[in-house]
């Protein structure tokens, strides 16, 4: 059985080895977040840098300045991961507060789990 990579397919995911950040959300991150007018370039919104080279080192493991005590990126535990709960529409969930990203309504389901399986299986780079 050969393995494809599907971002919209997290059962494909899962059977591959699991959601890496390069290969799944990065696109995700490219095609809604990272532009030069949002999270992308040295200008980005709140400081918060999400192209490709540099959004893995400011969400992993790193705290989130919107709300108290709560990781961007929480390995393994998507439910305390301030990154998902933003780009899902729910930031009041974890403490914190304004839009969902991208605006006006957060990304698609599809999106959503990819981002939440690739937290669960420990946010893995490659």
């Amino acid at each position: 059985m050969s393995c494809l990579r599907v971002p919209a397919v997290v059962g494909l995911l899962a059977a591959c080895g699991g959601p890496t950040y390069e290969a799944d959300v990065v696109p995700i991150l490219r095609n809604n977040c990272a532009s030069s007018d949002c999270h992308g370039g040295p200008e980005a919104t709140t400081g918060l840098d999400l192209r490709p080279s540099k959004a893995y080192a400011q969400l992993v493991g790193v705290p989130c300045d919107q709300a108290d005590d709560i990781l961007r990126v929480d390995p393994g535990n998507p439910d305390a991961s301030y990154l998902l709960a933003k780009v899902g529409g729910t930031p009041e969930a974890l403490g914190g507060e304004g839009d969902p990203m991208p605006p006006p309504f957060g990304l698609g389901q599809q999106d959503l789990d990819v981002i939440r399986a690739w937290i669960a299986a420990g946010a893995p780079e490659r």
